[in-house]
């Protein structure tokens, strides 16, 4: 399958998600488990064009949806098959592919007037924490950390947000 989907069309890879995704709210975590892993390995083994597709119609697709989701079961769903990817953090490039696919969904999630899309912005940003580019400066990267510790501090626990 992974195959497929690093060597088949943009087309193949937006209709496989598609077929997919409506299955997520109802699969069994084995299924969510090995979709993640088949996810993980298209990603990882994909070049352009077919990796552009992976990442924002397909992985930005699942956090957007994980965050905005209204239904507890979906969005567990969800998570499970985004945990995979938070699984393989210390592999080459992925922390960079997390941080810059939560950037536009997380930031302005934690911060909604939404309750629900606050709580689950939180949880994925927690699943997930921290969410550094290893490629950066140790400097940055120490920035970067005590940037979400702040957010951290200042959201959830001065502001009571959660």
């Amino acid at each position: 399958m992974a195959y497929a989907l690093v060597h088949g069309s943009v087309s193949l890879i937006e209709g496989f998600y598609a077929a997919i995704k409506n299955q997520i709210p109802h699969a069994r975590d084995s299924f969510l488990q090995a979709f993640g892993e088949i996810l993980f390995k298209a990603w990882h083994d994909a070049t352009d064009p077919q990796l552009q597709s992976l990442e924002y119609c397909c992985i930005q697709d699942l956090m957007h949806c994980a965050a905005h989701a209204g239904h507890k079961v979906t969005v567990s769903a969800l998570r499970k098959v985004v945990g995979v990817l938070h699984q393989y953090k210390k592999q080459p490039g992925v922390d960079e592919m997390l941080c810059r696919l939560y950037e536009p969904i997380l930031w302005r999630g934690l911060r909604a007037a939404n309750l629900s899309v606050r709580c689950n912005c939180a949880q994925l940003f927690f699943d997930g924490f921290p969410l550094v580019d290893q490629s950066q400066l140790n400097a940055d990267i120490d920035m970067e950390i005590q940037s979400q510790f702040n957010i951290v501090s200042v959201e959830f626990l001065t502001n009571g947000h959660l």
